[in-house]
């Protein structure tokens, strides 16, 4: 029994004698497993996109963070020789040229565009313990919202030690103070990007819950250059006559309604690398000029489909909430209009199919042209969306979709109390909706569902109508015929009590008909000025016209979105547009791709993105892409 207890300890003393060697060897640079344990601790979490190596060396660590991770891996190294051993080394393990590229060219000013890597590291920081360039460069490449820099030596690198003081140096010259030192594991210094300053959202159809349409992204303007094109292509999107839901963005996440085979595509922003894909069955939502968005995002991304709005996580699509419509009639309602704000998910009531979702020659004629309806819901409701409790419900006359906003204390929309104003299918004609003496203003209690004021308005509306909100003024808007030409009315309501505060009018130029939706222009509202294509501005406290006009400087379909210094639409193709300037048509950010038929230029997180959104299109535009805009001086 001592014999066999004997044999047992010296076989337990060679196995850990084993073990240590084994970890030993891990931590000497010429063992491959070294790297391994390096790009295990490197990854923090890091597992899709791109991931930069400054000094990529032998090509081990690339090796190593390929093999266990789905990164694609760049690197660069300003040895020729390194450069040409990696590759050959990197190619005959079947990685170079589909996960991993090497480049050649200097490791101090790198020759790559802001923002593009989700982890930088080092294989030269790791061996020699010396960072070839400066702490603000490596902040340059990395993106903000999550990006990852991680660069420094394990405790028992066998070749120089990276030396506390020299990692404190390299860190004290840096123009951030994102930085930290890791020393848990060796020494490290590391880097989470966080929020981009100046940069804006859009979480919302028309940018926020206000509707304005204006993200307020300080950080985009002239000159831009390409930052990324590719996927999502034109396949599974809604052909663009069919004027599809715009994109949402938000946390360096832009969010495709790519409904054309019912699913959501999340991109990453700042290098277009698909994230997930997510079906939502029947969520499709077209003629978004005539109706209200179905999608939002704040810390979920809620879609409505039939009649239910889900929760998804932004992070990765899976389900994680799920709202169902009340039903306060006898005949079955689907979910119509989606907003969140301050805690709150708000929806309405719509008559089962009332959204348009088939594309058809049918649906794009409901789309364009004069007098087409509007789609309407019956009632609206509010979710607390964390608790999942219905907070409230109102139900009073025929809402109409388009024409829904919410700010910090309200929820505004325009209501049809006529009686005959009723439908089959949830669609009614405005001039019905608003028949004289039956229109109505209304704003309720965004918590509480009370009502806070009504007025009766009567509204010259026949094609289209939209309503936006500020802190003060609620702007309602809408197109008439008149003499020949399409004319735009303009009405400011106090946000405090829904008096009048000021009415005026425009025409475009444009004749009747609405063949490239001449009638159905939305607003940007910047501030206190509020912008229309072919139009001068407004300032939303008074009425009064402003000096500014802009011209589309090209033919298209679209309608504007903006951001705090520039707007945008499609002329002829993707055009930003000064508002510091007098008269402005718009400088062209391409020419070779065009945007959808109503918004998809989304101005946010210091970006101009436009997904595909030009699918069916057979106009002589050569590319069908997604592709991304960073101003040149980022």
């Amino acid at each position: 029994m001592k014999h066999r207890n004997y044999v047992i300890f010296i076989a337990s003393v060679f196995v850990l004698i084993l073990s240590l060697s084994s970890s030993l060897m891990a931590n000497s640079i010429s063992d491959p497993d070294f790297y391994r344990s390096a790009a295990r601790y490197m990854i923090q979490g890091v597992n899709k996109g791109y991931c930069l190596i400054i000094g990529s060396g032998n090509g081990y660590l690339a090796r190593g963070l390929a093999e266990i991770s789905n990164l694609k891996i760049v690197g660069i190294e300003d040895d020729a020789e390194l450069v040409d051993k990696s590759r050959k080394y990197l190619d005959k393990a079947g990685l170079y040229g589909t996960r991993v590229s090497i480049h050649y060219g200097s490791l101090e000013k790198l020759p790559y565009t802001h923002y593009f890597a989700d982890l930088v590291v080092s294989e030269n920081a790791l061996t020699k313990g010396k960072i070839t360039c400066s702490a603000d460069e490596v902040f340059r490449l990395t993106k903000p919202f999550g990006g990852i820099a991680i660069l420094g030596q394990f405790k028992h690198a066998d070749e120089d030690k990276m030396e506390l003081s020299y990692l404190k140096e390299w860190i004290d010259k840096s123009s951030y103070e994102d930085w930290k030192i890791l020393e848990e594991n060796g020494r490290w210094a590391f880097l989470r990007r966080g929020y981009l300053p100046g940069s804006g959202e859009w979480t919302h159809q028309y940018a926020d819950a206000r509707n304005s349409a204006c993200s307020g992204d300080e950080l985009v303007k002239n000159p831009m250059r390409v930052q990324w094109f590719g996927k999502p292509g034109p396949r599974a999107m809604v052909d663009r006559h069919h004027r599809a839901l715009a994109p949402l963005w938000k946390d360096g996440k832009l969010f495709v309604p790519a409904a054309g085979e019912n699913k959501i595509i999340a991109v990453d922003s700042y290098n277009g690398t698909e994230l997930w894909e997510t079906k939502v069955p029947n969520y499709r939502r077209l003629g978004a000029n005539r109706d209200s968005g179905n999608m939002a995002v704040d810390d979920y991304l809620y879609v409505a489909a039939e009649d239910k709005c889900w929760g998804l996580d932004i992070n990765s699509g899976k389900q994680k909430r799920k709202f169902k419509t009340p039903q306060l009639l006898p005949e079955k309602h689907d979910w119509g209009y989606v907003a969140c704000s301050d805690g709150l998910l708000f929806g309405s009531g719509q008559k089962k199919g009332a959204s348009r979702d088939t594309q058809h020659i049918d649906t794009v004629n409901q789309v364009y042209y004069d007098n087409r309806p509007v789609v309407t819901s019956d009632y609206l409701f509010c979710f607390d969306n964390y608790t999942g409790e219905k907070q409230w419900q109102y139900k009073n006359g025929v809402i109409i979709n388009p024409a829904i906003a919410v700010d910090n204390e309200n929820i505004y929309f325009v209501e049809s109390r006529n009686p005959h104003a009723v439908s089959d299918d949830g669609r009614i004609k405005l001039e019905l909706l608003l028949k004289k003496g039956y229109g109505w203003i209304v704003a309720i209690d965004k918590q509480t569902g009370k009502l806070a004021w009504e007025n009766q308005v009567d509204l010259p509306f026949q094609h289209i109508i939209h309503l936006s909100c500020s802190d003060d003024i609620v702007i309602v808007l809408g197109t008439h015929n008149m003499e020949g030409h399409v004319q735009y009315d303009l009405y400011g309501f106090k946000s405090a009590d829904g008096g009048i505060e000021w009415q005026t009018d425009y025409k475009p130029g444009a004749g009747t008909g609405g063949g490239h939706g001449e009638q159905d222009q939305h607003p940007v509202i910047v501030d206190n000025t509020l912008y229309m294509l072919e139009s001068s501005s407004y300032n939303i406290l008074t009425g009064e016209k402003g000096d500014y006009v802009l011209r589309r400087g090209g033919h298209g379909c679209g309608t504007l979105s903006g951001a705090a210094s520039y707007l945008f639409a499609r002329g002829s193709n993707p055009r930003m547009y000064a508002i510091t300037e007098t008269e402005e048509k718009g400088i062209p950010l391409d020419n070779v791709n065009r945007p959808g038929c109503w918004i998809n230029i989304i101005p946010a997180g210091g970006l101009v993105l436009i997904p595909e959104f030009s699918s069916g299109c057979t106009c002589s535009y050569p590319i069908q892409t997604s592709i991304a805009f960073i101003p040149v001086s980022e």
